[in-house]
């Protein structure tokens, strides 16, 4: 059952002392529904210390399981594999990591009873029980109170919503957001709008979201564009929602300050969780509990917000467009997100959405199967365009002439190999505040760049050909004219 507190109960063992000192080596792996072998292997090197995910994304599959073999062997070490769907992510890993007798551990957590007995016939699982009433008042205590005293004039009216969470330390966490964002006096009426039906996952998060202020709605579905269980970086997030027009303008505050606040407060209401801290405050990274993704995913699909397009046959049925493009019977989409769709499923789909203001694609890495490399790009005459991310899909032609016509755009993410360079006419892009731009190709920047008035984030990151090849080329790196300032520029370039 999804929101017992399984990955919350293997993150205690993971990072428990005992654990870091009888392990020589130790990793983090999280499964799902969709995977693919080289994100697991990915996932379990990067995790590990052993080098950073940016070193083992360019990295050849077979390579990635040399690497990790390894580095496993001759070690005793833990590894957990978080929310397993089947056997296939195991049958994909088993050959990667060397038996060699010596105390080695996997860990798994999964909502599927005796799938364990899949992996080894005599394994025994630690099935979880729920909290009885008592407990989850004290974990609704805690998480309302932390170290301060309950008023006693509110036990009673905790204590009825306690036994509303039917055991489940997920919804007593979300129902704790709750409460912690309204007055006490309100409390009651809350619990009295509770009914039986709160086992059902979805019903305490349908609450939460409705007791969202309206300006953090849009923000908390516009994570559900993002895989589940993917670890998403704070501040893209925060450009994504400024581009988007999520965040709004306080008196002495910049934006980024303002989307910082949306996202503590999302965090506040256990509706986002922190995966990884800033070294002086804040977050850096974070995701969605699986059951907070399911919700966020099918909420955004039926209020319109956003489309998840995982192939091109759920391309075709978002669109419903023809042969003929003149012939559209469905709505067209206010945002697409596409995961995992190869390059020529793309160009060969020919999607079209006039009305499209985000466009998103989302993959596992920049592989040779994501790389577009003729035009026209149909899914750039959308000229409505605010937001487009396309830094997991390589492009490697010429600079794709339908992007500098995109005059509305807001956030540009692209990743450009071999011959694709920055033109200078990137300046027609005159309302532009973020621009990432990655890949072999990225020499050097037009200094036509600094006429885009509205640029606050620029970041360049240059990455070797992922085929092994040298590419020698002379660096020209454009910086602000002298005497030119962008106010609040945001600089940062990443040489390989």
């Amino acid at each position: 059952m999804a929101g017992l507190g399984k990955t919350t109960l293997a993150n205690t063992i993971y990072h428990h002392p005992s654990i870091l000192g009888h392990f020589h080596f130790r990793a983090w792996c999280t499964i799902s529904q969709v995977y693919s072998k080289q994100n697991l292997l990915v996932q379990i090197l990067s995790s590990s210390g052993s080098g950073s995910h940016d070193q083992y994304i360019k990295m050849h599959e077979d390579d990635l399981v040399v690497t990790l073999f390894q580095l496993l062997k001759r070690n005793r070490y833990v590894i957990i594999l978080d929310d397993v769907w089947d056997i296939g992510a195991w049958n994909l890993l088993e050959r990667s990591l060397p038996n060699d007798a010596n105390g080695s551990r996997i860990l798994f957590t999964s909502r599927i009873e005796n799938l364990s007995l899949q992996f080894k016939s005599n394994s025994k699982s630690h099935h979880l029980c729920h909290l009885s009433g008592k407990e989850c008042l004290e974990l609704l205590l805690r998480k309302i109170f932390g170290k301060e005293d309950c008023p006693p004039t509110l036990i009673k009216v905790l204590m009825q919503v306690a036994n509303k969470c039917k055991g489940l330390p997920h919804t007593v966490v979300i129902f704790a957001g709750i409460l912690s964002r309204i007055e006490p006096d309100c409390w009651q009426e809350f619990a009295d709008s509770l009914n039986s039906n709160t086992s059902n996952s979805t019903e305490p998060l349908e609450l939460s979201y409705i007791h969202l202020p309206e300006y953090l709605k849009p923000c908390l579905l516009y994570i559900g564009a993002f895989r589940e269980d993917q670890d998403i970086p704070v501040r893209k997030l925060s450009w994504l929602w400024i581009s988007e027009g999520f965040v709004q303008k306080i008196e002495g505050k910049s934006l980024d300050d303002v989307a910082e606040d949306y996202l503590k407060d999302l965090i506040g209401r256990s509706l986002v969780m922190v995966t990884e801290q800033r070294t002086l405050a804040g977050a850096k990274i974070c995701r969605l509990h699986d059951l907070v993704h399911e919700f966020v995913v099918a909420k955004a699909k039926k209020e319109s917000f956003l489309q998840i397009s995982y192939g091109s046959n759920d391309l075709l049925q978002i669109s419903n467009w023809g042969d003929d493009l003149s012939t559209s019977t469905g709505p067209s989409p206010h945002r697409l997100c596409m995961h995992s769709m190869s390059g020529k499923e793309l160009e060969m789909s020919r999607p079209f959405f006039p009305r499209l203001r985000c466009l998103l694609s989302f993959g596992y890495a920049c592989t040779d199967s994501e790389e577009l490399h003729d035009g026209p790009f149909w899914f750039l005459k959308s000229k409505l365009l605010r937001v487009l991310d396309f830094r997991d899909m390589r492009i490697s032609c010429n600079f794709p002439s339908e992007l500098l016509l995109l005059v509305h755009l807001r956030y540009l993410a692209i990743s450009l190999w071999y011959s694709a360079s920055i033109p200078s006419a990137i300046d027609n892009l005159s309302r532009l505040h973020t621009f990432l731009v990655g890949g072999n190709a990225v020499a050097g920047l037009p200094n036509t760049i600094w006429n885009i008035k509205t640029l606050r984030h620029l970041r360049r990151t240059e990455l070797p050909d992922l085929g092994g090849s040298t590419l020698r080329y002379q660096k020209n790196r454009a910086f602000p004219p002298s005497g030119f300032t962008l106010p609040t520029l945001d600089i940062e370039d990443y040489p390989n």
